[in-house]
């Protein structure tokens, strides 16, 4: 059992377990976290998109090469504090906590972390010029532009979004008036407003269909699938453009019917409006109700630095006198 400890309470271990975490999270800042796969199959050449995606690089801090050292070292943490709390007890040394107090708050800020990664709801919203999204507590997001900027090879470098803030419950600042705001996500870059927060996640560029139903406007890329308020399934399924008479026509599934629609044909209440060109903006949209722990975590972080410090000073002092 003592062998055993001794192992869990070595600072070597500890030293090795952060070279390796300090190593592989300085690696992961080299690659844009949470984006759509497609993304790094276009930006990275073959051979690094496909380590990225192997090794859940674009999510390293959900992934196993973050998770296991980040265990090891919270066993490791925790064991010595254990140890050098009880030590402290037992000689009667009184207000020398203050590396207990940081590994308290080490051990804090791993906790929330891993809250976070259970509780955080986050979904997939797309959206086009014009489209709309309205948060919590009454305010609406509206996309205004979208911008790709991209290498001479054709290579993404970033994917923006620009956006109108307006309604009651916007956020506040020197801009901020009855005419609402401007704002921006791009990818690491994220817009927060009503307790959520909106992140960068795809950009799709293709044709797509927009239909009217009981529901209001839609629209569909080829593939997709959406669920009316009726609880019936309009898919776009295939292109059935001809493409010598230039006429363009909607393959819809309806309710399980296929159907042919131009624009302007309507069929099982769904009417094609458009048809054609069309990019998008995918955003992640949602909250991450552990964020005050990670934030209470800092704040114990601090006061044991702080700890450290004063102690430090004090016998400094205590030499000079």
């Amino acid at each position: 059992m003592k062998r055993v400890l001794d192992v869990l309470t070595s600072v070597r271990l500890a030293v090795v377990i952060i070279a390796v975490l300090a190593i592989l999270s300085g690696l992961s800042t080299l690659v844009p976290q949470g984006l759509d796969p497609g993304w790094y199959r276009a930006a990275y050449p073959a051979w690094l998109s496909g380590a990225v995606l192997g090794l859940s690089f674009h999510r390293f801090f959900s992934s196993v090469l973050f998770a296991v050292p980040a265990a090891a070292f919270v066993v490791n943490l925790l064991a010595c504090t254990l140890k050098r709390f009880a030590a402290q007890l037992r000689l009667g040394k009184r207000g020398r906590h203050g590396p207990d107090v940081l590994h308290l708050g080490i051990l804090m800020l791993a906790a929330a972390g891993l809250a976070s990664a259970l509780t955080q709801a986050y979904a997939p919203v797309r959206l086009a010029v014009g489209d709309a999204i309205e948060l919590a507590q009454g305010t609406v997001v509206t996309v205004a532009a979208l911008e790709a900027p991209r290498h001479p090879d054709g290579r993404p470098i970033d994917w923006i979004t620009r956006l109108r803030v307006t309604g009651a419950g916007r956020t506040g600042g020197a801009d901020a008036d009855d005419r609402g705001r401007d704002a921006s996500v791009s990818v690491n870059h994220p817009f927060h407003a009503d307790g959520i927060g909106l992140y960068q996640y795809s950009w799709e560029e293709g044709d797509t269909v927009r239909v009217a139903t009981a529901d209001g406007e839609r629209r569909l890329g080829l593939d997709e699938e959406l669920e009316l308020d009726d609880g019936r399934r309009v898919a776009w399924a295939a292109d059935l453009s001809d493409t010598a008479t230039g006429l363009r026509a909607a393959g819809l599934v309806i309710d399980g019917e296929p159907v042919g629609l131009r624009v302007g044909d309507e069929a099982y209440g769904v009417r094609l409006l458009a048809m054609g060109p069309e990019t998008r903006t995918v955003l992640l949209v949602g909250r991450d109700p552990a964020y005050p722990l990670v934030l209470a975590a800092f704040v114990v972080l601090c006061a044991g630095l702080a700890m450290v410090a004063w102690g430090r000073v004090r016998a400094v002092l205590k030499e000079e006198d």
